[in-house]
């Protein structure tokens, strides 16, 4: 039979077992690390960094996506904006009937600093309804 002072320290390490085992989100994210994009844009003109829309079988919206900014860039803005598109879900997926009408999606767009021209770098994210986030490492080229 085990004392208090055993079974109290036996219950810790198993609490601390499980939370090794069981990693969080965030744990999750970090180990599968941060999507690299390396984009170039024109100067003075806005460029789409990334779009997404969360449907469900009937084709009608979650609520919308949002926008994080993680890191902002020291030359320019990212907002977000809502605009309608087209999905493309695979053939596989059942959500794929709603490839024939427009959605209403977020889209992540940069522009530079009026006057910029060279490297620009930063990280955004876009978070979904449920919590899922993709997150991206971006290296912009500003041209003028």
């Amino acid at each position: 039979m085990l004392s208090t002072r055993a079974a109290a320290g036996l219950s810790s390490l198993v609490f601390v077992a499980f939370c090794v085992t069981t990693p969080t989100l965030a744990q999750q994210k970090r180990k599968s690390g941060n999507e690299q994009m390396k984009l170039s844009a024109v100067a003075n003109q806005e460029i789409e960094l990334r779009s997404a829309l969360s449907l469900d079988r009937n084709c009608d919206s979650y609520d919308m996506p949002r926008i994080a900014i993680i890191r902002a860039p020291k030359n320019g803005t990212v907002t977000e904006e809502f605009r309608e598109r087209y999905s493309n879900f695979g053939p596989n997926n059942p959500r794929k009937i709603c490839n024939d009408k427009k959605s209403k999606a977020t889209y992540a767009l940069y522009r530079a600093t009026s006057g910029f021209q060279g490297v620009d770098r930063f990280t955004f994210a876009i978070v979904y309804y449920d919590g899922k986030t993709d997150v991206y490492d971006v290296e912009m080229t500003v041209w003028r």
